[in-house]
């Protein structure tokens, strides 16, 4: 197999899995959206880049594409388009925002269990929920990473000031339940396969259990209702790999986010699984079953 990773080279799981693709016997590279240059010429499409020919691969892997997301989709679905083997392929295929609160739509469509969560247009529809809502409350980046601008509101006027900190940086966010446990389950989804389970414990005086933030990691076992169910919120959040976080409260599980080109340089060591070959492997099943389809 002939990979090559949009990314950036020098992230820890961007360097695993190209170990991994190596150990494999796979030809791998890894560049930055940054180094790629899409021209629309008469004769059609032109991908250029100074390190790599783009098009002598067979898969390509979109881990780093938050700075350039509109392009990086239109690049997925153009070289899905020559037969090409895109992971996430649904960037390629589906319609995709990787927003919280398309998320959060996308798994209420299909009821799976979710916190309640508000997405409120403007201050004043925010304010008249705040005014009936219960506290303590959940204000949060509706395209936040990590647990950066996760707010909890213990009163009206903490969630007011929260409302207008968003309104006035021009911020999409949601308003979501809170739910009173210090740590949620990390699931990690490859395909239609759950890997593993991580809990993740909120360090003292947060009540976010983000990594990120000073949160500690476990291993734990999945239950077989937990994998199914980050394995579903994976897939009607059209994602191939995804990093599920469950929360568990009195013997409920609910799907608090579902992460595209989630981390796993604490969750790899935490679990001992190995992620990257994970990847490296998925990948390559991909790419065998097209030439399959293909007939070669």
């Amino acid at each position: 197999m002939k990979l090559l990773i949009f990314g950036t080279p020098k992230t820890q799981e961007v360097r695993w899995i190209v170990e991994e693709a190596k150990k494999a016997a796979h030809t791998v590279d890894a560049i930055s959206l940054y180094d790629v240059r899409i021209a629309t010429k008469d004769n059609g499409i032109e991908l250029a880049s100074e390190k790599v020919k783009i098009l002598d691969y067979e898969a390509y892997l979109f881990r780093g594409m938050t700075r350039h997301l509109w392009e990086a989709l239109l690049l997925a679905e153009w070289l899905y388009s020559q037969g090409k083997v895109v992971v996430d392929e649904r960037l390629a295929t589906k319609r995709y925002i990787p927003s919280k609160a398309s998320t959060s739509i996308a798994l209420a469509k299909e009821g799976i269990p979710q916190p309640m969560t508000i997405i409120p247009m403007g201050v004043n529809e925010a304010l008249q929920e705040l005014k009936t809502i219960k506290y303590p409350v959940i204000l949060k980046d509706a395209w936040g990473r990590q647990g950066r601008r996760v707010y909890l509101a213990k009163s009206f006027e903490e969630a007011k000031k929260y409302v207008h900190e968003f309104h006035e940086a021009r911020q999409q966010y949601l308003i979501q339940e809170y739910i009173p446990v210090n740590y949620d389950t990390r699931v990690f989804v490859v395909g239609d396969k759950a890997l593993g389970g991580m809990k993740r414990t909120a360090p003292e005086n947060d009540f976010r259990s983000n990594l990120a933030v000073g949160g500690t990691a476990q291993a734990v076992e999945l239950t077989p209702e937990m994998a199914k169910l980050a394995v579903s919120a994976a897939k009607v959040s059209c994602m191939e790999i995804a990093g599920v976080d469950i929360l568990t409260n009195q013997s409920k599980n609910y799907v608090l986010e579902v992460n595209r080109c989630p981390q796993f340089k604490g969750f790899q060591p935490s679990t001992g699984i190995n992620v990257a070959k994970e990847i490296v492997d998925y990948i390559a099943s991909k790419v065998a079953n097209t030439s399959k389809e293909n007939g070669c």
